[in-house]
């Protein structure tokens, strides 16, 4: 009979998670290298956990320009400009950040989403 009964709860449980398939939850880095990410109160997400974005990781991004300085030296000159030019786009993690998260189905891997800014 407590088969039975365990049975049923494992069956509901899925149920529930399969019309929830994400979860939203919030953690703070406890380690920035290697990364961990410590959400509740006893678990530790490690990288092999976790998957960034770009808002939480050093990225290239590339701006397309055109221009011209202005005129300086002597004598006055000034040079155009244009084209693509990447930039780095530093975003990474640092202890003491607090992220959003979200839970992949299953809980085998999590989205870190974005950093949250208190104000």
């Amino acid at each position: 009979m407590a088969d039975l009964l365990n049975t049923i709860k494992k069956a509901g449980v899925g149920a529930m998670q399969a019309n929830a398939p994400v979860a939203v939850m919030f953690g703070t880095v406890t380690s920035a290298d290697p990364l961990e990410i410590k959400i509740e109160q006893k678990m530790t997400l490690t990288a092999a956990f976790l998957v960034l974005t770009d808002a939480v990781k050093d990225h290239g991004v590339t701006f397309t320009v055109n221009g011209s300085t202005g005129s300086g030296g002597d004598p006055g000159h000034y040079h155009d400009y244009s084209g693509d030019k990447l930039y780095l786009q530093q975003s990474t993690l640092r202890l003491g950040d607090t992220v959003v998260l979200l839970r992949v189905q299953g809980g085998q891997k999590f989205v870190v989403l974005d950093r949250v800014w208190s104000t």
